[in-house]
């Protein structure tokens, strides 16, 4: 959980950023592209959480940048740098959760699982979803309707 916590002030500290410099978007590009990279390649994960210098870490991060086809998004690569820096490379498995988790807050999106004991028709799920809206004003509500 203390770990959750500090990766939320560097992806917070991240969007707050981005936010202000007008890339959101190619922020969470970046932080998707890197996060499939590391599904895909187990080596890239190695590398990170290795014995290797953090100078070594960095270069070998700059080096990811410039092969990928779109690059990395400086802000996001900045993040990395400091998350090397702070020995915390654990977390970038983590990253792509705390982002999701930040960017729905921060924005005001919730997702929500609504039960039902039948399944929902379409006056049910506009009843539901306005009543949701009228407790939270000004936020999204993203629904799953299950049985």
């Amino acid at each position: 959980m203390k770990d959750f916590f500090f990766l939320l002030k560097y992806v917070d500290a991240l969007y707050d950023t981005a936010l202000e410099k007008g890339s959101l978007k190619s922020v969470d590009e970046s932080l998707r592209a890197f996060t499939a990279l590391l599904s895909e390649k187990p080596e890239v994960v190695s590398v990170l959480e290795s014995n290797a210098s953090k100078k070594a870490k960095k270069e070998f991060l700059s080096n990811l940048s410039v092969a990928s086809d779109s690059g990395i998004n400086p802000l996001f690569l900045n993040m990395m740098f400091l998350v090397i820096d702070n020995n915390r490379c654990h977390f970038f498995g983590k990253l792509l959760s705390a982002w999701e988790h930040q960017v729905s807050t921060k924005e005001h999106v919730w997702k929500a699982q609504i039960y039902t004991s039948v399944a929902a028709d379409d006056g049910m799920k506009k009843a539901i979803e306005k009543y949701l809206a009228e407790c939270e004003p000004g936020s999204k509500f993203i629904c799953e309707y299950l049985i």
